[in-house]
């Protein structure tokens, strides 16, 4: 679980995120605003929203902690709503499936938070990149090697922050094609994108083998 802020405007995080944190940071986000909805709002109608789950996780306690925490999420998940439209290329009637819960969340009103105004932004990472500046700490921790195999960015620019380690950096992409290609040596193969647009979606059409003459 994790939000991975990048940037203070939640327009701006969208943007700097790797493609595969656009399609899977959102169904966490939405997943945190409905535990900070049902623990907020107890008694409202919490019919189609996820169940309550890491209810500790330090950035689940920051959605909840104040009112103004809880909308920058919520503006955060429209954001990367309209980034995994923009980037693969869905249809605008498209609606992620996590995003659809977020159409079911009637906000808690101010006053059933512990605050109203905006909190420091809790930092979930291994402790060697965390700093007192939570956002250049999540610059950190999207350059530690785990995260440079991850990195790609569809019909966006590299944010200038970001310096490519050429040990890791963009390694799943590498390791996809090139198995993209080892199975089309073997196979006929036509490439389409995932429903989500991460990394090629082969569908292979195996050669039939010619039938024997008969004689």
């Amino acid at each position: 679980m994790n939000l991975f802020i990048l940037s203070a405007c939640p327009r701006q995080c969208a943007q700097w995120m790797f493609d595969v944190h656009i399609v899977k940071i959102i169904t966490e986000a939405i997943q945190m605003l409905c535990v900070a909805k049902r623990m907020r709002d107890p008694e409202a109608d919490h019919s189609g929203l996820y169940g309550a789950s890491h209810v500790n996780h330090p950035v689940t306690i920051w959605v909840r902690e104040s009112a103004e925490n809880y909308r920058w999420t919520m503006a955060l998940c429209d954001a990367m709503h309209d980034e995994w439209k923009y980037r693969f290329d869905h249809e605008e009637s498209r609606v992620h499936g996590a995003y659809q819960k977020m159409l079911l969340l009637d906000p808690p009103r101010d006053e059933a938070f512990p605050q109203r105004s905006l909190t420091k932004f809790a930092q979930a990472m291994p402790e060697e990149y965390r700093c007192d500046d939570s956002i250049e700490a999540y610059h950190r921790y999207y350059q530690s090697p785990d995260k440079q195999r991850l990195a790609s960015w569809r019909k966006r620019d590299r944010p200038d922050w970001f310096v490519p380690d050429p040990r890791f950096f963009g390694l799943r992409l590498r390791r996809l094609a090139k198995e993209g290609k080892r199975r089309a040596r073997d196979t006929d193969v036509k490439s389409e994108p995932v429903e989500d647009g991460i990394g090629p979606a082969p569908i292979v059409e195996r050669l039939r083998p010619r039938k024997k003459k008969t004689t």
